[in-house]
C-alpha cells in the first residue's frame, strides 16, 4: 500500500510541474521576445531584421528610421543582411562590402561561430569593421541568437 501511495505522490508532483511551470514553447518563445528587444536595442541601427514576419508597426518604423536618407550612398551605412544567416560563409553576401578580414574568415555561421564573434567581433575576426565590443549581459546572446533562428524559419 505504501508503494501505490509514493507512485500517486510522485504523480501529482509531476504533474504539478507540467502544470504550474511555463512549457517548453512559453520559455522558448520568452527568449525569442527578449531575443527580439535586444535586436531592436543592439542591432538595428547598422542590420535590417532578417525578417518581417511579426514585427509591430513601432519596430518596422525604428528599422525604416535607421535606412540611410540616400541609398546610393558610395559607403553604405548598414551592416550586411542577416537573413539566412546559419550555415552561410562569413564575408559571402555579394551585395555588401566586406572587409578583407572578413572575406578571408574561414567562418560558417552556426550557433557556435556567431556566440564567439558576438563575445568580442574583434578577437573572432581581427580587422573585421563591425563597430561593436560585443554581447556582455547574461542571457542577452543566447536569445539573440534564439531570436535570428525563430526570424529565419
Amino acid at each position: 500500500m505504501a508503494s501505490s501511495s509514493a507512485a500517486v505522490l510522485l504523480g501529482l508532483v509531476v504533474l504539478a510541474m507540467f502544470v504550474t511551470g511555463p512549457s517548453h514553447s512559453e520559455a522558448q518563445l520568452g527568449e525569442v521576445n527578449k531575443g527580439k528587444a535586444a535586436f531592436f536595442t543592439r542591432c538595428v541601427g547598422c542590420h535590417e531584421p532578417p525578417s518581417t514576419v511579426g514585427l509591430t508597426e513601432d519596430e518596422i518604423a525604428r528599422n525604416e528610421a535607421a535606412l540611410p536618407a540616400d541609398e546610393t550612398e558610395a559607403v553604405p551605412t548598414r551592416g550586411p543582411s542577416l537573413s539566412e544567416l546559419f550555415g552561410r560563409r562569413a564575408g559571402s553576401l555579394p551585395d555588401y562590402q566586406y572587409s578583407d578580414a572578413m572575406k578571408t574568415a574561414d567562418v560558417i555561421w552556426t550557433e557556435d561561430t556567431l556566440q564567439l564573434y558576438l563575445q568580442k567581433p574583434a578577437a573572432f575576426i581581427p580587422k573585421n569593421k563591425m563597430p561593436f565590443n560585443g554581447l556582455k549581459r547574461e542571457g542577452e546572446m543566447e536569445n539573440l541568437i534564439a531570436y535570428l533562428k525563430q526570424a529565419m524559419k
